[in-house]
């Protein structure tokens, strides 16, 4: 997946909601470290030419567009590269309802064969969601 799917996809629910550029620029509203979207990055995004997103970016679009925010993640493909979408939805269901605080930023997660897995397939040390994650701990 990446820019041209997601677009689609953004391109889609806008024609369904009849969104235009304009207004869906000014529903994601100023992000979290100052950038705009206008409507002249809506288009690009509309025809796939925008190549670099972040989470927060595709999050804001999804809410205003009416996407899943999974799917829009995935679509984006704005995380660990190697997963599919439900792999993904069942990581990221492991690490929002399990998960132990050890530091900010940080999670530490009980020992679970699927979980070793999904670490093991993305050896990256964080997603590009900014949670890091460290060595399982035994439940």
């Amino acid at each position: 997946m990446g820019a041209r799917e997601f677009g689609l996809r953004v391109d889609q629910q806008m024609r369904e909601r009849q969104i235009g550029a304009s207004k869906l620029a000014a529903r994601v509203g100023e992000l979290p470290d100052g950038r705009v979207l206008d409507a002249t990055g809506v288009r690009l995004i509309r025809q796939g030419r925008r190549e670099k997103y972040d989470t927060e970016l595709v999050r804001r679009i999804a809410l205003a567009v009416g996407l899943d925010e999974d799917e829009a993640y995935w679509t984006a493909g704005v995380w660990p590269a190697p997963l599919d979408l439900e792999s993904y939805r069942r990581y990221r269901q492991l690490v929002t309802t399990i998960p132990k605080a050890v530091s900010p930023g940080t999670v530490a997660l009980p020992v679970s064969s699927e979980l070793d897995q999904l670490i093991r397939r993305n050896r990256r040390r964080g997603d590009r969601r900014h949670l890091h994650l460290v060595k399982p701990v035994a439940a």
